[in-house]
Formats: C-alpha cells, sequence, structure tokens
C-alpha cells in the first residue's frame, strides 16, 4: 500500500508540496488499499521501514547497489560529500530523503528501467519487481495511472498536450525533474530545472510540449 500510495494514513509530513497539502484527505476517511491520494507520509514511511529492516541507510545501499555498478559519474555519498539527506521534522517520525542526482546519473536510472533491470550484462534489480513496479494499481486521472513510485500512461494519457507510446512510464520531481522511459520506441528521457533559484521551476504542462517536439523528431 506505501508503494502505491494507497495506506489511506493522511498524517502531515516532510516536504509536502502546497498541491499535497491540498488534496490531503480527513484522516480515517478511507481504509487501507481502498484509495489513492498521492502523499509524501507514505513514501518517507518507506524509507524509515526500509533503513530498519536493511540496517543502513538508503543512501548507502543507493550508492553500493545502483549507483556504483551503473558508472554513476556525479553521484557520491562519503565522508566529503553527500548528496543525500533525511530531512525531518517535529510532526512526524519519518524523514523525507532527498537525492541530488545529475541528469546523466539520472538517465543511468531510466536506462537500467529500460532494460528490465539488466545493466552491461548485469542484473542489479529483479525482472520481476520492474514488472510490477510499472503495472497500472491505480487510476490517477489526467497523470494516467500509478504504479508503484512511478506514473503510468493511461490510453497515451500522461502529460498534458501530448500521446505518449503505450508503455510509458515516469518519476517526478516537484518543480520540472523528469525521467520518462519508452519501452516502445526505446527512450529515456530525463529533464531537470534548477528548483535552488526560486522562479526556475518548470510545469509539467511546458514539460509536455516539450515531450511531444521530442517525439514529433524521434519519429521523423
Amino acid at each position: 500500500d506505501l508503494l502505491m500510495a494507497r495506506s489511506g494514513i493522511y498524517h502531515p509530513t516532510c516536504h509536502e508540496s502546497a498541491r499535497m497539502q491540498a488534496i490531503r484527505e480527513p484522516r480515517g476517511s478511507h481504509g487501507p488499499s481502498t484509495y489513492w491520494v498521492y502523499n509524501n507520509w507514505d513514501f518517507n514511511a518507506l524509507g524509515t521501514i526500509f533503513d530498519k529492516l536493511v540496517g543502513c541507510s538508503l543512501f548507502e545501499e543507493f550508492r553500493d547497489r545502483l549507483a556504483t555498478p551503473l558508472g554513476m559519474q556525479d553521484f557520491r555519498y562519503d565522508a566529503e560529500r553527500r548528496d543525500g539527506e533525511y530531512s525531518g521534522s517535529d510532526e512526524t517520525v519519518h524523514p523525507a530523503y532527498p537525492f541530488r542526482i545529475s541528469t546523466r546519473d539520472l538517465a543511468r536510472f531510466g536506462l537500467l528501467y529500460l532494460a528490465d533491470g539488466v545493466w552491461n550484462g548485469q542484473r542489479l534489480l529483479p525482472e520481476t519487481w520492474v514488472a510490477q513496479s510499472v503495472q497500472p494499481y491505480s487510476h490517477a486521472g489526467a497523470d494516467g495511472a500509478y504504479g508503484f513510485m512511478w506514473w503510468l500512461e493511461r490510453s497515451g494519457v500522461h502529460l498534458p498536450g501530448v500521446i505518449v507510446p503505450p508503455g510509458t512510464y515516469s518519476a517526478r520531481g516537484v518543480g520540472g525533474h523528469h525521467v520518462v522511459v519508452m519501452p516502445a520506441v526505446n527512450l529515456v528521457l530525463v529533464h531537470r530545472a534548477d528548483t535552488d533559484v526560486s522562479g526556475r521551476e518548470v510545469d509539467k504542462h511546458k514539460f509536455g510540449r516539450l515531450v511531444a517536439r521530442i517525439l514529433a523528431a524521434y519519429r521523423g
């Protein structure tokens, strides 16, 4: 339920956007598994569970199991620099865990999913996990559908202003951060925005128009 944002637990939490706060349902309004609403409480709780089960930080596991074998060129998590940090608040015991990942490193992550979890002949993710992650478990309105923390296309619906190929899915970050995987056309798109500076955000309508132009050029 946490992976699918269907827990039914609607507590205030860390790193909630204004939209998340606006759409948060009243506590107790829906039971577990019965209703989807995009929320950070579920995702932050997953991070806490992961750390307790594995016995080390999510960032260390990401570095060792994904960043290093993928050959990520920019991501670091060591004594000198940490491109991931826990961000907590008094409202919750579950901190957020934002990453800083460059465009080319994020593209590697997208390519790993495009290849069903295999990188240079080495399986980094179980094929069944990749397949389950991108199944549509919830209707997401104008955004298509939702899987395990991935946004999925539904009858071509995924982003404003563009009909995407069947099977397209993406991960999104507030302000205009996207990695889009399009298995039908063997394509991965990564878009970043300088959200450290106010006013440089890129909304999904602008990004949708960009994707439409990229697809038109790609298809010739």
